[in-house]
């Protein structure tokens, strides 16, 4: 039976003469000239302890920094879980969240992280206030005695502030910014969560400031870069894709608009009537324009639409994010039959 060398090494018997042990004792305690002694134990101990300060203060300042090191010492993190429609509305499938367990307490109400994910387009961190669960509802009627978190900052080790994503859609969505950057996005994140107050989304408006820091440790996912459609016109107005992203289950698409109906709403948008009737006659226009040029309809493989998450139009760009996306071919529709279509289609892999 083959060993390995390290069990080989083990059971090598290495014969050891009679009376070494005491004649090395005898020895070490003979007085040998101060200078050379001393000199020699000397360097041995700085050395000695050079080394141990990298095994272990090194180790330790490594497992904090690089994550990805500690993660080989300590195992993986456990998966944690979200109610489903939550996780549709983020665009998130379960299975890819890092689950979290850190509560923090001020002000009378208690903040706890409970799971957060992060690729390269974006990252999500998931907080429960005062343990009620995550919930999608309506910003119009929200649940009574709901609470919203307000000004947040969110850093990682390395000193690193990450900005909130632009455009977010909803007080009701979970703690979205910018995604990690190097060196967290190779090695890991330590992301400390720091949020200065609270604020509730029915009755009287006024915030609950407060002292709430919490933290989760992430590694960065990849999102994937889809092939680009072919670029289109519709009437003297050009579509050209430039980015198309699958952020877990988040469709987001980028297009960019030249041409006829581009300038038309620079016009509008530029045009400053000062009576009732011009500006009336100015925001029809603006209207006709967005709707018939800048209105971008994701149908699904079933035929179904997907209802967007965000939508931003206008200025030579269309941007727009769509939940719950899975393997299939989506059809991308902008215009209307009395203008034209362009129809361009967007292959969503399986994972």
């Amino acid at each position: 039976m083959s060993q390995s060398l390290d069990a080989r090494l083990r059971a090598i018997e290495i014969p050891v003469p009679s009376g070494l042990a005491a004649r090395a004792l005898a020895q070490a305690g003979r007085r040998a000239p101060r200078s050379l002694v001393g000199g020699k134990f000397r360097r041995r101990l700085v050395v000695s302890l050079a080394l141990i300060t990298v095994l272990f203060g090194g180790n330790m300042t490594a497992a904090y920094f690089l994550p990805r090191y500690s993660e080989a010492l300590a195992g993986a993190y456990l998966v944690g879980a979200i109610s489903g429609p939550v996780l549709r509305a983020a665009g998130l499938a379960n299975a890819q969240l890092t689950s979290a367990n850190d509560t923090a307490v001020s002000a009378g109400h208690s903040l706890r992280l409970v799971a957060a994910y992060a690729d390269t387009d974006r990252t999500i961190i998931f907080v429960e206030i005062d343990g009620q669960p995550l919930q999608v509802v309506s910003e119009a009627q929200p649940p009574t005695g709901a609470l919203a978190i307000g000004d947040v900052q969110v850093s990682d080790q390395f000193g690193h502030q990450y900005a909130p994503v632009a455009g977010a859609h909803s007080v009701f969505d979970p703690i979205e910014v910018e995604p990690l950057v190097w060196p967290a996005s190779a090695e890991g994140a330590r992301l400390t969560i720091q949020v200065a107050n609270i604020e509730p989304l029915s009755g009287p408006h006024q915030l609950i400031a407060g002292n709430w820091t919490l933290h989760v440790t992430l590694f960065q996912q990849t999102a994937e870069r889809l092939p680009l459609p072919p670029s289109g016109s519709i009437a003297g107005t050009h579509y050209a894709f430039t980015a198309v992203h699958l952020s877990s289950a988040l469709l987001q698409i980028h297009i960019r608009v030249s041409g006829a109906a581009a300038n038309k709403l620079d016009q509008a948008n530029a045009s400053r009537p000062t009576d009732a009737a011009g500006q009336r006659a100015r925001g029809e226009e603006i209207g006709r324009i967005m709707s018939g040029y800048f209105n971008a309809t994701l149908i699904a493989p079933d035929g179904l639409i997907v209802s967007p998450r965000s939508w931003d139009a206008g200025d030579g760009w269309i941007n727009a994010t769509y939940p719950g996306v899975g393997p299939g071919t989506y059809h991308v529709l902008i215009g209307d039959p009395t203008v034209g279509v362009y129809d361009s289609t967007i292959v969503v892999p399986a994972s």
